[in-house]
């Protein structure tokens, strides 16, 4: 049997001031107690369930995470749970394979399709932290169809694959970047095949000093360009051939 934490109440008797270092000690002592896995709740108000209410303290999940990641040793870390609805996919996918590997593999991936009902507005003063920060919170029917989405989307970036991904809810045009980095590449390409061929420049720089040495350019070495922050740095060291 594994045994797990969550961190759901963040309500203790501490200021603010000292928040941070109490979940810090907290997941610390989970750590070496032996827990297998340590989780927060992906929530931006309090949840009614608590029984405290919304504007109670509820630190950003990932943000903790990212935290607890950096306090800890070897208890697997996640979400319980984030609702599809609360970030897009390539954000999402980006963001915990990134605490994936900085934890050292530790991270869990969990999601879900959010609230099991549909959520009435509620208008001005509302508690639901949705329609309170002012994030798209669609029908039931529509976030299952965006969790199914994003389940695509994550096996394909893990995959390393950065075809175009359009779906119903979603579209990715590039999802790992490297179409884009491989664009750049040809366009970086392209620009060098304007510059004038390297062994005719090579030659003029070798034949400019020479003149002026009194020699034939194959009596001399040199020719050597290089790029330094913004600036072209042309620097050319000549020496006799022996």
């Amino acid at each position: 049997m594994k045994l797990g934490m969550a961190l759901g109440n963040f309500s203790w008797p501490v200021p603010a001031s000292e928040l941070g270092a109490t979940i810090c000690r907290l997941a610390r002592q989970a750590d070496e107690a032996g827990f297998d896995s340590l989780w927060v709740m992906d929530h931006f108000f309090q949840i009614r369930v608590t029984g405290n209410p919304p504007e109670s303290p509820m630190p950003e999940a990932y943000a903790t995470l990212g935290v607890l990641a950096g306090q800890t040793k070897r208890i697997r870390l996640g979400t319980l749970v984030t609702s599809v609805a609360y970030r897009h996919p390539g954000v999402l996918v980006k963001t915990v394979t990134t605490l994936d590997v900085l934890s050292a593999g530790r991270m869990y991936f969990g999601v879900g399709a959010g609230a099991p009902f549909n959520v009435p507005p509620a208008g001005p003063g509302t508690a639901f932290e949705a329609e309170g920060l002012g994030i798209p919170f669609p029908p039931l029917t529509d976030r299952f169809e965006m969790l199914e989405e994003l389940l695509v989307v994550a096996h394909q970036m893990w995959r390393g694959d950065d075809s175009l991904y359009a779906g119903k809810h979603y579209q990715l045009a590039d999802p790992g970047g490297r179409r884009r980095r491989a664009k750049d590449a040809a366009a970086g390409r392209a620009v060098r095949g304007c510059l004038p061929p390297a062994r005719p420049a090579r030659h003029r720089l070798r034949a400019r000093p020479a003149a002026q040495a009194g020699r034939a350019p194959h009596a001399l070495r040199g020719g050597r360009t290089g790029l330094r922050g913004d600036r072209e740095d042309r620097r050319h060291r000549l020496r006799p051939r022996r």
